[in-house]
């Protein structure tokens, strides 16, 4: 599985010029979207695969927060230039230009996701990495966790043993992808939340 997700990210991955994106832009949906189902076709799990569990199998951030952590990168470095045309643009873009400019618009998107303060971008001793993720691991723990379990379950199917309880019934072969799909929606679904 490892391989498989080295060789997807090295040849499929290459978001060249996404720091110039407009991340109010909804079609950047549609990109994060297809990736999520390419990881799913490449590892062989069933359509209904939490995208929570996808990225804690390919040890990286979904492709938003990516695209996010370059757009902060480069914008960091636009306002922080030794060039004062450059610097002058990215700073009244950030500040003053937030609504009617890209790049403003992109600082104030991650600003907002993020929750930081958009002068803070200013300061040259801004760490994007940080930012990024401080928020993803912080708002997102608890599904760590529940895709930590799906990796070891996963990591069991390619050992050859099968989850018995939610595969009876089944050929060999169809069991693992059931068991996932039963293990993964009991996690998101735990018996006290579930509706009637």
């Amino acid at each position: 599985m490892q391989v498989k997700s080295r060789l997807l990210y090295a040849y499929c991955s290459s978001l060249y010029g996404c720091e110039l994106w407009d991340l109010w832009d909804s079609n950047i949906a549609n990109v994060c979207v297809a990736w999520r189902k390419a990881l799913r076709r490449v590892w062989n799990l069933p359509l209904n695969t939490h995208s929570y569990f996808l990225f804690e199998l390919s040890h990286a951030l979904p492709v938003y927060d990516a695209v996010c952590k370059r757009v902060l990168s480069f914008i960091s470095k636009c306002v922080n230039s030794d060039c004062d045309l450059v610097l002058f643009s990215a700073r009244h873009a950030v500040l003053y230009g937030c609504m009617s400019s890209p790049l403003g618009r992109s600082a104030l998107c991650c600003s907002l996701r993020y929750m930081f303060d958009m002068e803070c971008l200013l300061c040259p001793q801004f760490n994007h990495c940080n930012v990024v993720r401080n928020f993803y691991f912080s708002t997102r723990s608890s599904e760590l966790w529940r895709g930590g379990l799906v990796v070891s379950a996963l990591d069991q199917r390619s050992r050859g043993r099968v989850f018995e309880s939610a595969g009876r019934g089944l050929s060999r072969s169809n069991r693992g992808p059931v068991a996932l799909c039963t293990l993964g929606l009991g996690l998101l679904n735990p018996p006290s939340s579930r509706g009637r």
